[in-house]
């Protein structure tokens, strides 16, 4: 049990016990040392804490930027597409390319490939307005859906049916009204 300090007069408050100064560090072997000594080395962080250990290589530029055609690709790239292509595991490819950089590459190596297969890809100039046209039929579908949802989730919450028209044009209207969606909750609280 702790003592009430309020009633006793011969009690004087402590005071809360503060960090260490990183510059007053001492260790087993340089305690006896005066501080002097301390402040002179370079020692100036807690012991709790370990120094980071930079990384020997560069992961980064270890292979240079990404190319973006087969002519720019240097040898190294080549050989990893060229592994990659004849389905070589990874551990044999990553390990390939270390022997002959001399480089701990890691798996940055998956998206290294990725991206230089995605860079080397030709697209043709006929496919574009199919992509367009792709996209907005995608969308167009995926809107009705959207709007068929809202409908059968409207009669299921509220038993009233609506048809999808007068739903959108509800919703604009909201839209411009004091922020939406927020306006409508505020209705029904």
């Amino acid at each position: 049990m702790t003592p009430n300090t309020s009633l006793n007069p011969n009690h004087t408050p402590t005071t809360t016990p503060r960090k260490r100064t990183r510059n007053k560090t001492t260790t087993k072997d340089n305690a006896d040392e005066p501080e002097s000594q301390h402040d002179d080395d370079d020692h100036h962080e807690s012991p709790s804490k370990k120094a980071k250990t930079k990384s020997p290589t560069k992961r980064t530029s270890s292979l240079g930027p990404i190319p973006t055609t087969y002519e720019e690709a240097s040898e190294e790239d080549k050989l990893l597409i060229r592994l990659k292509d004849e389905n070589k595991p990874w551990a044999e490819i990553t390990k390939a390319l270390e022997d002959i950089t001399g480089v701990t590459l890691g798996a940055g190596l998956r998206a290294r490939y990725a991206r230089i297969k995605a860079n080397l890809i030709g697209f043709e100039e006929g496919d574009g307005p199919i992509l367009f046209e792709l996209k907005r039929e995608i969308e167009d579908k995926q809107e009705l859906e959207k709007w068929q949802r809202i409908a059968e989730g409207i009669e299921a919450r509220s038993g009233n049916k609506y048809p999808i028209i007068t739903l959108q044009k509800k919703f604009k209207e909201l839209s411009k009204v004091n922020g939406g969606v927020a306006a409508a909750v505020k209705d029904e609280e």
